[in-house]
């Protein structure tokens, strides 16, 4: 656990992520794969946070959500939302908090590590979601369709997540730290 904060603060900045997580789930786009604000969420979390704080916060909103509660990406919930066909965002979220958070403790909050971690963790989420999407499906799955239903359509939002992400990151950081 991050010492920089006391136990209360902690507790407080882990309840404030998970909600913020959730939110950001809520909010969708509609498709096939809905288009969410929780990759948003997962890098200002762990941009201002740190790695251990925000992973606490990625791991109670997982944790949530499997007991039941209507945390995920169109107020999905339980093992069958882990286990759908879009579970592979969700487990690489945890290792997306990870490259951010680690980044930003050791680089600071300067903008060009921030971006970069950012993609790199984006990177991460797609090949997670890509494999998992296989480890379910993988009998005749076409790489090329798998990348356009799981990839292509969610690279220009995500470009503008990570730019967003980023600035907030700068802006929020020193109000809290």
């Amino acid at each position: 656990m991050n010492n920089k904060y006391s136990k209360t603060s902690q507790l407080m900045y882990v309840a404030f992520g998970v909600a913020l997580l959730t939110v950001c789930g809520w909010i969708s786009v509609p498709s096939p794969v809905p288009f969410t604000l929780q990759i948003l969420g997962v890098f200002v979390l762990s941009g201002v946070l740190g790695a251990k704080l925000s992973l606490l916060c990625i791991l109670c909103h997982i944790l949530l959500g499997l007991i039941g509660l209507p945390v995920f990406s169109s107020f999905k919930n339980g093992s069958a939302a882990i286990f759908s066909p879009t579970g592979g965002y969700v487990l690489g979220f945890v290792l997306a908090t990870l490259i951010v958070g680690f980044s930003a403790e050791r680089f600071g909050r300067k903008s060009l590590p921030l971006v970069l971690s950012m993609a790199a963790a984006a990177i991460v989420c797609y090949v997670c979601e890509i494999m998992w999407y296989l480890l379910l499906y993988g009998q005749g799955a076409n790489t090329v369709d798998i990348l356009k239903i799981l990839v292509l359509p969610f690279l220009p939002a995500d470009i503008c997540k990570v730019a967003v992400s980023a600035y907030l990151v700068k802006r929020i950081h020193p109000l809290i730290g």
